[in-house]
């Protein structure tokens, strides 16, 4: 890639960044009622699909399974915010040549583990939310997750051999 490419690649990659981050931040914001509602809309979207599987009702399989599924609604959550997060922020540092990707790689874990820490923090702000270390963990799924997408799409369209 010519370097005006590059510069074009890192303006990009700043700006998702960028929005992405006010994603995350109000996202965070929402009260618990707020959060509780998105949740339970993507718990009916999964049921209905899987109903076929299950021979329940929807509304059923929310009643029996609400615990479990507001759980992995939300852990997944976490993880995909992160992976997507940290996917930006990798392929931005890897376009950097002065950094190799395994320093590229554990700036973005760091970073990645910040922004976790200041969401989680920001939480305990919020009615009714509550930030707690595991969830700081669960990012860290999603960081680690995005930094083996970015090292991937990097070698695949940036580093051509």
């Amino acid at each position: 890639m010519s370097n005006k490419q590059i510069r074009k690649m890192r303006v990009i990659l700043i700006l998702l960044i960028i929005a992405w981050m006010v994603i995350i931040f109000l996202f965070s914001m929402q009260n618990i009622n707020q959060s509780t509602s998105l949740s339970t809309s993507v718990m009916y979207v999964i049921a209905k699909l899987i109903q076929p599987f299950t021979h329940m009702d929807t509304k059923e399989y929310i009643y029996y399974h609400f615990g479990e599924l507001t759980w992995w609604i939300r852990k997944s959550a976490h993880v995909f915010i992160f992976l997507v997060l940290s996917s930006l922020i990798g392929l931005l540092l890897m376009t950097f040549p002065s950094l190799s990707s395994g320093k590229a790689s554990i700036l973005t874990v760091c970073i990645g583990l910040i922004c976790a820490s200041i969401d989680e923090g920001h939480q305990l702000l919020i009615a009714g939310r509550s930030g707690n270390v595991f969830d700081i963990g669960i990012d860290m799924i999603g960081v680690i997750l995005g930094i083996i997408i970015a090292l991937c799409l990097y070698d695949l369209f940036v580093n051509k051999r």
